[in-house]
């Protein structure tokens, strides 16, 4: 557990935790701090929880408030959150419990959505304490809910979709009586408020392997149950699927692209203006690249700027074409007349005066370049000169 050491928050974590052992307490990291550091991944956040009722911990530390009082959370130096271990009674609103009480470690595991975010660690001792199996299902890539899957996502709602984030996140399998329980219990999505759908449907969108969560959500007959648009899933945005760097309007736009109604849907779910209007524009730069009406030259000209990369690398992708310099050169061509795009600042006179022999690489350098220039990663010469130093000499 190397990795949480390096996190920021560590020294603090370390103090409080030693603090609270000190007057009898115990206090451990706990969740998805632990599950991320078990991955690899350095944690955005580091959450604790204590065996210390709230009370016991505002006294212990003055710069402290309560932030989820009912639950037992505290706040320290406006940067750590701390729980008590707790023990929840029932769920009748479907999102929250009815009463809470103190418990041990034991039972505050119970509680908790999937066994991957039901682990501790002792930051004192050093020592990982995973009392539901969590280690396991993280090394065999498995996401299994705690205890009566019909119970977890009957309880909570949100966990339904926080099951699927969570692959979106770690591309991991469903566990056969979780996702079995996820289909029975998924009519439950239409209790959410649609700005809790959305917030939920935009983060899968963004995570690395959002591409296997949606089929899942829509294998299932969960996305069903949200909206009426339909999903759309091929080989080319699986090849998309595996670049990460594009945004969620573009993500959203390959799985979207064959239905009429995008609009009136997305702001249903509470997607914003910007973001809608985002999605539509990308949706018709697909329509051209999959549309026989056009050639490659007339497509460019309906592009707008930004969407220049993204529709070239699209277009190479869907037509399996490795001739990307000459689409290139198309399109450099058309910029020169009938669009106002940059000049090229990388060109064969740029390269010859580093001492760079022509030859059938130099077309596919100044294409790489140019990509990067539109882009933004190239801006100016000096840019220009540091990939060239980097990439090429």
């Amino acid at each position: 557990m190397k990795i949480l050491t390096s996190h920021p928050q560590w020294n603090t974590v370390v103090e409080v935790c030693q603090k609270l052992r000190a007057q009898g307490f115990q206090a451990v990291v706990a969740g998805g701090a632990v599950r991320d550091a078990l991955r690899g991944v350095l944690p955005k956040d580091i959450d604790l929880a204590t065996s210390a009722p709230a009370s016991e911990v505002l006294k212990l530390f003055e710069n402290s408030k309560y932030v989820g009082e009912h639950f037992g959370v505290v706040l320290i130096n406006n940067q750590l959150e701390i729980a008590s271990f707790r023990k929840e009674g029932e769920y009748k609103d479907g999102r929250h419990p009815e009463t809470v009480e103190l418990c041990s470690i034991e039972e505050d595991s119970k509680r908790r959505d999937f066994t991957i975010n039901a682990m501790y660690f002792d930051p004192i001792e050093e020592k990982i304490i995973d009392l539901q199996g969590g280690q396991s299902d993280l090394e065999h890539g498995i996401i299994r809910s705690v205890g009566s899957s019909h119970k977890r996502f009957q309880e909570d709602h949100l966990r339904i979709l926080r099951a699927y984030r969570f692959q979106a996140k770690t591309g991991f399998v469903f566990e056969e009586s979780t996702y079995q329980a996820i289909k029975a219990c998924h009519k439950s999505l239409n209790k959410i408020s649609k700005e809790r759908v959305q917030q939920e449907l935009l983060g899968t969108l963004q995570e690395p392997f959002y591409y296997t969560a949606f089929y899942s959500m829509y294998e299932s007959g969960s996305f069903q149950q949200i909206c009426k648009l339909k999903l759309h899933f091929d080989s080319f945005h699986f090849y998309y699927a595996l670049n990460n760097y594009h945004s969620a309007e573009f993500r959203w736009a390959g799985l979207l692209r064959d239905n009429l109604d995008v609009e009136s849907e997305l702001k249903t779910i509470k997607f914003s203006n910007h973001f809608i209007k985002s999605v539509k524009q990308y949706i018709e730069s697909l329509k051209l690249v999959f549309s026989d009406e056009y050639e490659f030259e007339k497509k460019l000209l309906y592009l707008q700027d930004a969407q220049v990369q993204d529709y070239l690398e699209l277009y190479q992708a869907w037509y399996n074409t490795d001739k990307f310099s000459d689409l290139i050169q198309k399109f450099l061509k058309l910029s020169d007349s009938e669009r106002r795009l940059p000049k090229a600042i990388i060109d064969g006179k740029f390269l010859l005066n580093f001492g760079l022999k022509p030859g059938p690489e130099f077309e596919k350098y100044i294409s790489q370049a140019y990509l990067l220039q539109l882009k933004e990663i190239i801006r100016t010469h000096e840019d220009a000169k540091l990939w060239v130093r980097s990439n090429l000499i």
